[in-house]
């Protein structure tokens, strides 16, 4: 019943940490490493910050969809008995702590590689349809985490007209 809404969470951050990667990857013309995306935080306000959210989710911080998505799959754990496996999920979620942090410490704490002389321009144009999408996948990222109450009513609302 929630795993329907727990997908959609986990989908819309991973929708939105690919777009802010893929648009690094066409910004810089070269595949993206943790090395390009230093400074990004800086240089691309925006997208850092939707990134930074991303990573905060997938870690299942609180004000993001991604700690009621943990807390479900823990608590299912436990209540089929499999202690053992709410265990081994924290400790997953421990070590896993360690990589989304990274990529955030290197948005914000690590000065940009020196980018090319760009001859005119400068900065790669707006994408306003790219800006959409990721400020969408924001969006349900964080107000999954404020209105899970009616998502998971709807859902078992759904779940129960189709079984009657």
């Amino acid at each position: 019943m929630t795993s329907g809404w727990a997908e959609r969470t986990v989908r819309s951050k991973q929708v939105g940490a690919f777009a802010v990667v893929a648009s690094r990857e066409r910004e810089l013309a070269a595949p993206v490493t943790l090395e390009s995306l230093a400074g990004l935080g800086w240089e691309r306000p925006f997208y850092g910050a939707a990134l930074w959210v991303f990573m905060l989710g997938f870690a299942g911080f609180p004000l993001t969809g991604g700690l009621f998505g943990k807390l479900f799959v823990f608590s299912a754990a436990y209540d089929a008995g499999d202690w053992w496996l709410v265990l081994v999920g924290v400790a997953a979620t421990m070590v896993s702590l360690a990589y989304y942090l990274n990529v955030v410490r290197w948005l914000y704490m690590r000065a940009p590689v020196a980018a090319p002389v760009v001859a005119v321009g400068g900065s790669p144009p707006r994408d306003p349809l790219l800006a959409t999408a990721v400020a969408a996948a924001v969006v349900v990222t964080v107000g999954s985490f404020f209105v899970v109450q009616p998502i998971l009513d709807f859902a078992s609302d759904a779940a129960t007209s189709l079984f009657a």
